[in-house]
């Protein structure tokens, strides 16, 4: 069985520290502009990562947690929805429970920001 394997993408080489073991759950996901998203979860360890395309093309790599499902990105409704089914897999909770923790972190974010937390004052809260 191979280390891991490639993913077809027009954004260039991945970054390095991206893990796509075989022994690991991986989704993709490709909006209609080509850009993709890759999600890839260790179970034995509960290490999660997100990569995702910045606006300048780059590749973003983050590891992500429960207690905010997506990191430190801004994701569309398509890239929700994905992420969201991601999680779901992973955690082997029903989508509804996992939409519904995904929706509690963005309203606790967005709360904190529109009241004008500083940005290290909300990451240290949330």
């Amino acid at each position: 069985m191979p280390e891991s394997f490639a993913i077809p993408n027009r954004q260039g080489e991945l970054p390095a520290r991206l893990h796509l073991a075989p022994d690991r759950l991986i989704s993709v996901f490709q909006n209609p502009s080509g850009e993709q998203s890759i999600f890839s979860a260790d179970r034995t360890t509960g290490e999660v990562q997100l990569c995702v395309v910045d606006d300048h093309g780059e590749w973003l790599l983050e590891t992500i947690d429960q207690t905010d499902l997506d990191g430190p990105f801004t994701l569309n409704a398509e890239e929700q929805a994905w992420l969201i089914a991601c999680w779901a897999a992973f955690l082997g909770k029903p989508i509804i429970d996992v939409a519904r923790m995904y929706l509690a972190a963005r309203q606790d974010r967005t709360l904190a920001v529109s009241l004008g937390m500083p940005a290290d004052v909300h990451e240290s809260l949330f």
